[in-house]
């Protein structure tokens, strides 16, 4: 039975197609068997000839439907034949047009279907959603039962038509499924002719694509071609300009060959003759400068970070050459203490800078030499000692209020380089506050005053040093310039008017190496205060000279001693009778028989006396160190004491082996040496005892018959020692003589860069900061402005490293007037490491807080942010000094 749905409140049908209106209209008049098994009835026979009229229209206007949509059809695949049909010219038409055509067919069909019925195109999805939704509502009704309702109120009045045989509903079944495979083949059909549309419109456009990539790859050629032209034509240029710049070389040096072939000749060995040799001896091809001072130029450009450390007035700095750092300032002669360089030609050059003024305020953070030059004449090569120091002293010139020049900061130089030769180069030397002081003998020493106070240093004084030609006095009186090397000969060969050659490097560039370097350290440490020096040393008649001098010889004195009483322990502790122990200016004497003694006894003896002095030494190194770590501090007497005595011990066994062959100590046995030691060696009469040097030789000559062996074995136990003692003063010279003086010098010339501290241009120390804090605090002006101190953090962290954390603390003063306006005043850096600095200039410029904008008192940014968000806590300004 065939029944329609009661549709929603506000709904709205869907329009039916044709074939579902045909199905409808064919279940309609098939009638169906009531609930009560009797089958449904119409309500009269003309209400079913009405339907069966309105039936057959309907399936009329759906025939002439299907008719139209049909021929618009065939009109688009007849233009698509009449494409296939173009033949060998397949752009005869163009695509677009076809294409227009085609919508144009479509459009003209639409029209002529206006008319008449048209196909629902298929729903959208907002349509499948609002039907789904409908229905799911119009299920959730409830469904009155419509059906029993009309049984009961139309029961009378049914009339009962008939009903529909099987076999004409299976016709009619049959002529619907006839309709619908109809129309599946047309669609077919349609489909069919539409791809055949696509595949010519996919041929067309791949041979469009075809011929653009021909067109290009012809240009691509074309441009290949030009560059390869272009480029032909450039080398050839190039071989040309090749051929004629060699072909004129080749003139010039043909020229310049015949031109030395009739002046010069050919190279040939030089003849025998005195002629000859004096020829060769009047060429001066290059001049030892050994002996010739070198005088030095210090470009001085400015010193930084003083601001109001240094008062105002006008400064002057002065460069002095000393012995070394905390000894002697050196002079010459005939210039004087300031050793100026007067070597230009006999005209003087200055040792100090013109006056320069300083103002004295906090903002003026450079005192400005612009660049002037000061001389200094270093000591000639030969006479250049490691110790000898550049000093720098900052002078204040008097005034009205003091008319006294006062040094108020200093600094050194080390006056040679690595090479030990004058010093050059560019250098940062910070300025230690006050007169130069005595006790810093130290380059450390100048680093721990500032390390541990901060107040102790001034500034950094920037300095370039270099080194000028030397002159020397030539025959006639002329000076010599260093540069100036005579080449007359070869001048006058070529015609050439040269007089003067630049010869750098000739007898100059000599590079040591590090043991030859240590061996100079060496000795300047232990004899430069003893010999006399053209450089600085000591002079003979110098109160230094004698000290040293006892020093030395009371050490060779105690050295002879311990050596034989190291022996005559040996003896006692080996319990071997000693005949004789008599004391002498030189040494002991030491006499025992040694003939019946085993053979490592007698080996004993002789190793004992050296070991015996090295162990002295030993001891004297261990006092020395535990001096030195108790009070930081060697007298210098002792040290130099405990210096010569470990020198003795290297050279104790060659002081015995000279002492027993000057004293005879050899050949006691023999009659034709000493007569009176053949009846009885013990004897008092018998001044004679075996030496060191000689107890192994004869001991294997009496034993063995041949006394080699005695002395290899002798030779190898004075090396093993000598070696043990100079191991043992190398140590001590280096890192206990003098408190470490050649360590720390040898550091300070030979270290890098980064292995010294020193202070930021810009640095100031705690107690200044707090000094400017509460000053800043206790300020206040006429008009009520106030100062304000701020500080605020800034913590730099790593999103890959949590455990990283870099905090840099920033603290602001500013001024902050009643009316509320906030102007910065001064500001500092606290920076992770610990350092505060001052920001200024380029500083500000780098951290983002220079002025903004074309005024330059216009605040930037950041000070914008500071200055309004920074609000004054105590407890943070504490924090801040906390640490440092």
């Amino acid at each position: 039975m065939a029944m329609a749905e009661t549709p929603g409140r506000g709904a709205t049908r869907p329009r039916p197609s044709a074939p579902d209106l045909a199905v409808a209209e064919a279940m309609e008049g098939i009638g169906s068997p009531a609930r009560d098994g009797s089958p449904r009835s119409a309500e009269s026979p003309s209400s079913a000839r009405a339907g069966e009229a309105s039936a057959a229209s309907r399936g009329q206007t759906q025939g002439q439907f299907e008719e139209e949509e049909a021929e618009a059809f065939d009109d688009e695949i007849d233009d698509a034949e009449l494409l296939l049909d173009v033949g060998d010219d397949p752009f005869a038409l163009d695509p677009f047009s076809v294409v227009g055509e085609a919508g144009a067919g479509a459009a003209a069909g639409a029209d002529a279907g206006a008319a008449g019925p048209r196909l629902r195109p298929p729903p959208s999805r907002l349509e499948e959603d609002t039907v789904a939704r409908l229905r799911s509502e119009l299920e959730r009704l409830p469904v009155p039962d419509y059906e029993a309702e009309l049984q009961r109120t139309a029961r009378a009045d049914e009339v009962v038509l008939g009903m529909l045989s099987p076999d004409e509903a299976a016709e009619r079944e049959a002529a619907l499924e006839d309709a619908r495979l109809r129309e599946a083949a047309r669609e077919a059909e349609r489909f069919a002719r539409r791809e055949a549309v696509l595949a010519i419109r996919q041929a067309r456009a791949r041979a469009d694509v075809i011929v653009d990539k021909a067109a290009a790859a012809s240009d691509v050629r074309a441009v290949e071609a030009q560059a390869l032209e272009s480029r032909a034509e450039v080398e050839e240029a190039i071989r040309r300009a090749y051929r004629e710049a060699r072909a004129a070389l080749a003139a010039e040096l043909s020229r310049q060959r015949a031109v030395v072939m009739e002046r010069v000749g050919e190279l040939a060995p030089q003849p025998q003759g005195s002629k000859a040799r004096a020829a060769l001896a009047n060429q001066q091809l290059a001049v030892a400068w050994s002996r010739v001072p070198q005088p030095l130029r210090l470009t001085v450009h400015q010193a930084r970070g003083v601001k109001d450390r240094l008062p105002r007035g006008r400064y002057v700095l002065l460069v002095t050459l000393w012995d070394r750092l905390g000894g002697r300032p050196l002079r010459w002669t005939q210039m004087g203490i300031g050793a100026g360089a007067g070597t230009c030609r006999g005209i003087a050059r200055p040792a100090a800078t013109r006056p320069v003024r300083h103002a004295g305020r906090f903002y003026d953070t450079e005192l400005d030499f612009r660049g002037q030059s000061i001389f200094a004449l270093s000591p000639a090569d030969a006479d250049l000692a490691p110790a000898h120091t550049l000093v720098m002293e900052l002078f204040l010139l008097g005034g009205k209020r003091s008319p006294v020049d006062r040094v108020v900061a200093w600094t050194a130089l080390p006056c040679a380089d690595g090479d030990l030769r004058p010093v050059e180069g560019r250098f940062r030397l910070p300025l230690l506050r006050g007169e130069v002081d005595l006790e810093v003998d130290q380059y450390v020493k100048m680093e721990r005053r500032w390390g541990l106070d901060l107040d102790a240093w001034l500034g950094n004084l920037y300095v370039e040093v270099t080194r000028l030609p030397r002159d020397q006095v030539g025959e006639g009186g002329s000076l010599v310039g260093e540069y100036d090397v005579e080449v007359a000969y070869t001048s006058e060969s070529y015609g050439l008017a040269v007089s003067k050659q630049e010869t750098r490097g000739i007898g100059r560039g000599r590079r040591l190496g590090e043991a030859s370097r240590k061996s100079v350290y060496l000795r300047q440490e232990l004899w430069g205060d003893l010999l006399p020096r053209a450089g600085g040393g000591a002079g003979y008649c110098s109160v230094s000279f004698f000290v040293q001098l006892f020093a030395l010889l009371v050490a060779l004195y105690v050295r002879a001693h311990a050596h034989y009483l190291g022996q005559w322990l040996f003896l006692q502790a080996n319990s071997i009778p000693v005949y004789e122990l008599s004391l002498t200016p030189w040494a002991l004497a030491l006499k025992y028989v040694g003939s019946v003694l085993p053979m490592e006894l007698e080996m004993g003896v002789v190793i004992t006396g050296p070991l015996f002095v090295l162990l002295c030494f030993a001891v004297g190194c261990a006092l020395c160190l535990l001096l030195f770590l108790c009070l930081r501090h060697i007298p210098e007497l002792v040290s130099r004491f405990v210096a010569f005595f470990g020198l003795a011990a290297i050279l104790d066994p060659a002081i015995v082996f000279l002492f027993d062959v000057a004293s005879v100590n050899f050949g006691c046995s023999d009659p034709a040496i000493h007569p009176a030691c053949v009846p009885d060696f013990t004897s008092r009469l018998c001044r004679c005892f075996e030496g060191d040097a000689f107890k192994l030789y004869y001991r294997f000559l009496r034993t063995e018959g041949s006394g080699v062996v005695g002395v290899v074995l002798t030779l190898f136990i004075y090396a093993v020692l000598m070696l043990l003692a100079g191991f043992l003063l190398y140590a001590f010279m280096l890192n206990l003589h003098l408190d470490g003086r050649m360590l720390d010098l040898y550091r300070r010339i030979h270290g890098p860069e980064s292995a010294f501290h020193a202070p930021h241009d810009l640095e100031l120390s705690a107690r200044e900061l707090r000094w400017v804090v509460e000053r800043s605090r206790r300020w206040r002006s006429a008009q009520g402005t106030m100062r304000r101190v701020a500080v605020c953090q800034y913590v730099l962290t790593d999103p890959l490293d949590p455990s990283f954390e870099e905090v840099t603390t920033h603290l602001i003063i500013y001024h902050a007037a009643l009316g509320g306006l906030r102007e910065l005043y001064r500001h500092f850096l606290r920076q992770p490491d610990g350092t505060v600095v001052e920001v200024f200039g380029d500083m500000e410029s780098a951290l983002g807080v220079g002025g903004a904008g074309n005024r330059a008192n216009e605040p930037s940014p950041l000070q914008k942010v500071l200055l309004t968000q920074a609000r004054e806590d105590p407890l943070a300004v504490d924090s801040f000094f906390q640490g440092l």
